[in-house]
């Protein structure tokens, strides 16, 4: 089989990636069931909730792909954590919990005390061979997912190719970039599409002061906890009670001054594109709600198709529930005069991301087995014709944990053949939250429940 060990990563891609979305069905459903086994086999006893749900179903080995969803977590794993941890800042017992969830050595940061989220991802990162990321929390809590930091720098490699491969038309050439990048949010932060920022640097700008970031800090994990905390208060008609802590009082000191900025800062962007040469080329990549905002702002200054031939706009993140005027993306064309921009679907607990293709589907790439599962039974659809239901992944670049994943999307998947000649199946650009479809629970999985109760036991066991 292709393994996707450290020895022989240059050999899988050149195998199994750089062609992955032309493969047929049945070579990439070979590779990918040759790969989740050797990972089943060689985890399983490592990872405690992995074996406790893999006893309670009495499962030893995987024989098919359709067996994989039974040993799959709910995404509400990731956040499972006992909710007083973060407010008593108990990050021994976090540190506890994240380490059932990864084969990796933590015992450097076990048993430490730290002040913030923010010192002890710092800890994590530079102590230990994880790269700890964490979900904006727009489920409810923050998720923390325990990624391999050196697939973290591959996947700058792994972008690299995917860039080069997306952009061929506009010859782009990753030996020579020259793009200047806007970065129209934070300038970094522990999120998977903050840590992007720092790719896009690397990959698209031939000097720093090609990246021009709107806010000029990191964001904060733990100012991002109290936003989440915040709402749920005032969703539940309360207080948020304990009151910030110093250093978020400084974080949201930092944000509110921010935002009076705001239109300052947007407007030395929009100066910063009129300086620069004609034909510059510009990459401007974000969510959709802030590359409309900053698309709106050019064309009320009579800003109209500023970007030269060449350049790329990249949307990402989705609305996830916020109000839309539906002009988005005509005002992001008028201003960018780019009649077409590229769009990403992906999750925090994945290693890439499905890149939209010309015919405006999401194509899942080999390295991410994808299932759509039945609403009412949680078993497994035919990965073949079109399926709609429940959205489940197994991420098999994610050696550091085990990445089954039953999702909290609906989603519609084709396993037919793209107009754009593609072969890899692909999703339907009307991505949705399973509370917001039919499905009414957040998990709708094919294992029992009282498996699935024991897995959870696993992980928290000892830690209220």
């Amino acid at each position: 089989m292709v393994s996707i060990s450290a020895g022989n990563f240059s050999d899988y891609t050149k195998s199994f990636f750089l062609d992955d979305h032309y493969l047929s069905q049945a070579k990439r459903e070979k590779l990918q069931l040759e790969a989740i086994q050797e990972r089943f086999a060689a985890v399983q006893s490592k990872i405690p909730p992995l074996a406790a749900l893999a006893d309670a179903q009495n499962i030893r080995s995987i024989k098919t792909l359709d067996d994989v969803p039974s040993l799959m977590f709910p995404h509400s794993f990731y956040k499972s954590y006992p909710e007083q941890i973060i407010g008593d800042h108990n990050f021994p017992a976090l540190t506890s919990w994240l380490s059932r969830l990864t084969i990796r050595d933590l015992s450097e940061v076990a048993g430490r005390e730290y002040e913030t989220i923010d010192s002890w991802l710092e800890a994590l990162d530079k102590q230990t061979e994880l790269n700890v990321q964490h979900s904006s929390g727009t489920t409810g809590r923050m998720s923390f997912v325990p990624k391999d930091k050196v697939w973290s720098v591959r996947n700058r490699h792994m972008f690299k190719s995917v860039i080069e491969r997306e952009m061929a038309p506009l010859k782009f050439d990753q030996f020579h970039p020259d793009f200047l990048v806007l970065w129209p949010t934070y300038r970094g932060g522990r999120s998977p599409v903050l840590q992007a920022a720092q790719i896009y640097a690397d990959v698209f700008c031939s000097k720093p002061g090609d990246f021009y970031p709107l806010i000029p800090f990191d964001l904060s994990a733990d100012y991002q906890n109290y936003l989440q905390e915040a709402n749920q208060a005032k969703a539940g008609g309360r207080f948020l009670s304990p009151q910030p802590s110093d250093y978020v009082a400084e974080k949201i000191r930092q944000s509110v001054e921010q935002n009076q900025n705001y239109e300052q800062r947007l407007n030395n962007l929009l100066d910063l594109i009129e300086a620069e040469p004609k034909g510059r080329k510009f990459i401007m990549a974000g969510g959709p709600i802030l590359l409309h905002q900053i698309s709106k702002a050019g064309l009320e200054r009579g800003m109209e198709s500023v970007f030269a031939s060449g350049s790329i706009v990249v949307s990402f993140g989705g609305f996830k529930g916020l109000p839309q005027q539906g002009n988005e993306v005509e005002t992001i064309s008028r201003f960018s005069g780019l009649a077409n921009f590229s769009n990403a679907y992906g999750m925090t607990e994945w290693y890439e991301g499905c890149w939209m293709c010309s015919a405006g589907r999401f194509h899942i790439p080999p390295l991410l087995v994808a299932y759509i599962l039945d609403p009412i039974t949680g078993k497994p659809k035919p990965r073949q014709g079109v399926q709609e239901g429940h959205g489940a992944f197994f991420d098999i670049v994610g050696e550091a944990h085990w990445c089954g994943l039953i999702s909290a999307d609906h989603l519609e998947i084709s396993w037919n053949p793209c107009s754009c000649g593609r072969t890899s199946p692909h999703i339907k650009d009307d991505i949705k939250r399973v509370s917001d479809s039919p499905e009414s629970e957040y998990y709708i999985g094919p294992a029992p429940d009282e498996a699935i109760d024991m897995a959870l036991e696993a992980l928290t066991e000892g830690l209220d």
